[in-house]
């Protein structure tokens, strides 16, 4: 059903808690649910069912679900994507701390993407506060020094600060330069020109 796919991934850390269902959904969730559904607010506050769609992981979008965010959710900080580190917990074996990490902030950051351009999206920092390491999406951070995360390289890989390139454009890129001997800054260019949403932000998108 699209109003709770649509729900499952909006406890994001912008301005509300995420760890319980608020009792009334924010002004800018209702509005965006409404425009995005067909209906109207009133509906949206009737089929709330708080903790039921909440506690729902987050559930695959289509593309079309994607769009209803860059035309309805943008302009109020909403979006389709947002990076956590891979565990709510410290991982550096000299630390030991067994509670939940302290969840520092939320970064705007841009995203880009092989099928739908360029993302506005969220980035979460989470904080030890037993022994100062912060975690990132792709690394944690300690007194300048960053480790990256064990496993497979991620879906979403960090370039530069606030920026992340999804793992498929990249290997396109790589493909192209392999291949073709196409240049990296013009796979840059024809980037640019063929992607969606080449100036993406929060406060952008129509509706």
């Amino acid at each position: 059903m699209l109003f709770s796919r649509l729900l499952s991934v909006l406890p994001q850390p912008i301005n509300i808690p995420t760890d319980q269902a608020p009792a009334v959904l924010p002004p800018t969730i209702s509005t965006f649910i409404a425009a995005a559904v067909g209906i109207s607010e009133a509906h949206v506050s009737s089929f709330w069912m708080r903790d039921d769609i909440w506690a729902l992981p987050p559930q695959a979008l289509t593309q079309e679900d994607k769009e209803l965010f860059r035309k309805h959710g943008w302009k109020y900080g909403l979006t389709s994507m947002v990076m956590y580190p891979p565990s709510d917990f410290c991982t550096n074996p000299k630390c030991g701390r067994c509670k939940p990490l302290k969840k520092v902030h939320a970064v705007q950051i841009i995203v880009y993407t092989l099928a739908s351009g360029v993302v506005p999206a969220w980035e979460v920092q989470l904080y030890c506060l037993d022994c100062n390491t912060t975690y990132y999406p792709n690394y944690s951070a300690q007194h300048g020094t960053r480790t990256y995360h064990d496993g497979d390289i991620p879906q979403y890989i960090s370039i530069g600060a606030h920026q992340y390139t999804e793992r498929q454009l990249i290997a396109s890129w790589i493909s192209y330069m392999l291949i073709t001997s196409v240049s990296a800054t013009n796979c840059s260019r024809a980037y640019d020109m063929g992607t969606q949403n080449p100036n993406a932000v929060f406060g952008s998108g129509t509706g």
